[in-house]
């Protein structure tokens, strides 16, 4: 918003966050500490795993001072539940007005690739499923949460920094299952929803070169992003 009412010219934008006994007693107290790697839509999972870490982004809208700029964020969105502290709002309205937001005027078929919040924690498998089964069907979809854990105020700003590399660097997408995994799909989650998840056994590529990322926090705060590569 500073950048588009002209207040600044360049700014860097991001998050981090690091490990702490009160954080890890926590999540602890809560039941939501997995121990052992995170596993997003799986019916085995266990809870989040928490990690340390972040991303930065240096924005500006002045991208003719930077030839090599080669990823442009085409929208944004954000909204709040205020349903719960810590719980999703299980119709996931929220996380749908901050998506459609991101998305503006474009269809959903126009995005190549979601990258999930996807914590591994039942409220918030079972909310972005659903979402993600009704706004964008049959867009590939994973969570990075299985490989990297969940970086609390970091994970955001590290999504959209990986959404960021994979764009500028094209190749094969982020995988949700690894090998021989989607047998342990939960299936309660919607089935259009879990087809859409990206899978070591059949590796895709990024086709439509924009990249949705999505990311729910506590107090029922939602944000998304949509970055596409400058053609």
């Amino acid at each position: 918003r500073l950048l588009a009412r002209g207040r600044v010219k360049a700014i860097v934008a991001g998050g981090l966050d690091v490990l702490s006994p009160m954080t890890l007693a926590g999540f602890s107290a809560l039941g939501a500490r997995s121990p052992e790697r995170a596993k997003p839509f799986r019916r085995d999972r266990a809870g989040l795993h928490l990690a340390e870490g972040g991303g930065f982004l240096l924005m500006t809208t002045e991208a003719d001072k930077f030839p090599e700029t080669r990823v442009r964020l085409r929208g944004f969105g954000e909204s709040s539940d205020a349903h719960h502290i810590c719980a999703p709002d299980p119709t996931g309205d929220g996380a749908k007005r901050a998506i459609l937001e991101a998305l503006g005027d474009l269809a959903p078929s126009d995005t190549g690739f979601a990258l999930l919040h996807g914590t591994a924690t039942e409220q918030n498998d079972a909310m972005e499923a659903r979402v993600m089964a009704e706004l964008l069907p049959g867009v590939p979809a994973a969570s990075l949460k299985r490989a990297v854990g969940h970086q609390l105020a970091g994970a955001g700003a590290m999504n959209a920094a990986a959404a960021c590399a994979l764009l500028e660097k094209g190749g094969k997408l982020p995988n949700n299952f690894f090998a021989g995994e989607r047998a342990f799909a939960d299936e309660r989650l919607p089935e259009a929803f879990l087809k859409s998840l990206t899978d070591s056994d059949a590796p895709r590529e990024l086709v439509i070169p924009r990249i949705l990322v999505s990311a729910f926090a506590f107090g029922g705060s939602n944000a998304a992003l949509l970055f596409e590569k400058c053609l």
